[in-house]
This record gives structure tokens, C-alpha cells and sequence, in this order.
């Protein structure tokens, strides 16, 4: 759960090619002067730092008095006088968040969210919103839910990438954004469910994967994930 006083950072901006981000990071704002209007304690937030512009990006939730979702969205300098302003996004909230990153690239944050639309079923979305507040919709798909884990995380040139894991089919896919509206590619898919992120580093790309819940856990190494190929939104859907 987040109180006013402590954020746990689920994400950062930081390219591996341009030193080591923290996987986890405790902000503390100390004598920071907090603003009128702050967010309220929540649990099942998404928390994004970013490195290139020094701000800390809160993420939805679930309200931790009323039980229901925040809705909302807020950033923050991350200097001992920062303060928490909300980002009102014309025609956005969040919902369910699934994942989060932010991308010096294209100064953009990406948010994969998930809401219902319906008793039975529920939409997932990707998208990318701009330094104008405006949030661009990368794409919207029934969701499946035959993909069980989804992380965004950034690629060595700082292109956004998409990795999805099924525990039931036991295979995981990653495609990769390097622009918003450039399209999106398929760079892997094999066999076998991640229990956790894979990770991006300056030797290449790390990955935990298990056959089964019965077996060892594998760590495979990868220099190159490749340029991949060209896939239409509504096949990417498969993999929400």
C-alpha cells in the first residue's frame, strides 16, 4: 500500500546502455512542500521514475478507504521541494493498470491498463501520453486473458518494449514500439512462461523461464532479440 510519505518505483526511463536503473527505489519527500491536492493511500498502483526529466509518475490504484479504483493519474519532480500535481488527460483514466514505463525516446508514458466494458468481459488498452497531456491509443483488444503477465520495459535505444507471458500456453512473446504510429514488431516468441521480468542490460537480454510449475527455472541469455517482423494490431491482441 502507498501512503504520502513512501512510493515504491515499479519502472525508469534509464537506457541499460546508459548505466544501471534501480529496480526498486524508495522516494522519501523529507520537508518536501506537498501540494493542496495529493494522492490518497492506495494498493495495486503502477510507479514510474524518469530519469530524463526528473519525474515521478503515479499510476492509478485502488483507493485504500473506499476500495474503489482511483481513476487517476499524478506526477512529481522528484527535487526535495517537489510537489504531487494530477495530470488531467482529456478522454483518459486508467483503470486496472497492467504495466507502465516511460520512454526518453519519444518522451512519452506508456500505460497498459485493462477495464471492463461488460459482465463477462474487459478491454485492454496501450497508450502513450505526450509532454501535451494528450493520450494517443496505441491500440484496444478484448482481452483474453491467456497471457497472465504483461511488463513494458525499455530497450537499449530506448524503444518500448511489450513482454507477455502465459502461464496456461507456456510460451511468452515481446514486440517491440519504437515510435508512436510507427507500428509495432514481433521480436520473440518461445516457448516456455516467465515468472518475472526479463532484463535489459549492456550484455543484451536476460530471461527466467520455466517449461511447467514442475520444473527448474532456465536462465537464457540473448545478445540480439532481432529486427523481428511487422504484426497488425488485432494480431497483437492475442497475446492481452
Amino acid at each position: 500500500m502507498y501512503g504520502p510519505a513512501e512510493l515504491l518505483v515499479s519502472g525508469s526511463d534509464l537506457s541499460p546502455t546508459h548505466g544501471e536503473p534501480p529496480a526498486v527505489k524508495t522516494v522519501q519527500p523529507g520537508n518536501a512542500v506537498q501540494s493542496a491536492a495529493s494522492p490518497t493511500a492506495r494498493s495495486g498502483f503502477q510507479a514510474v521514475y524518469s530519469r530524463a526529466t526528473g519525474k515521478l509518475f503515479l499510476i492509478g490504484g485502488t483507493d485504500s478507504t473506499t476500495h474503489q479504483p482511483t481513476g487517476d493519474l499524478w506526477v512529481r519532480d522528484s527535487g526535495p521541494s517537489g510537489t504531487w500535481t494530477p495530470l488531467e488527460i482529456p478522454g483518459y483514466q486508467p483503470h486496472s493498470t497492467l504495466a507502465a514505463t516511460y520512454s526518453y525516446l519519444n518522451g512519452r508514458l506508456w500505460i497498459l491498463d485493462e477495464r471492463p466494458v461488460g459482465p463477462h468481459w474487459s478491454l485492454a488498452r496501450l497508450v502513450a501520453i505526450g509532454a501535451d497531456q494528450r493520450a494517443v491509443t496505441i491500440g484496444a483488444w478484448p482481452r483474453l486473458k491467456l497471457f497472465d503477465r504483461h511488463w513494458l520495459l525499455l530497450d537499449r535505444d530506448g524503444s518500448v518494449l511489450l513482454v507477455a507471458s502465459s502461464t496456461k500456453l507456456r510460451k511468452h512473446a515481446i514486440f517491440r514500439f519504437t515510435a508512436v504510429g510507427s507500428g509495432v514488431r514481433l521480436v520473440r516468441i518461445a516457448a516456455g512462461y516467465l515468472p518475472s521480468a526479463p532484463v535489459v542490460d549492456l550484455a543484451g537480454y536476460g530471461f527466467i523461464v520455466r517449461k511447467n510449475d514442475n520444473s527448474p527455472p532456465t536462465l537464457i541469455r540473448m545478445r540480439e532479440l532481432g529486427h523481428g517482423a511487422a504484426v497488425s494490431s488485432a494480431a497483437m491482441g492475442a497475446y492481452l
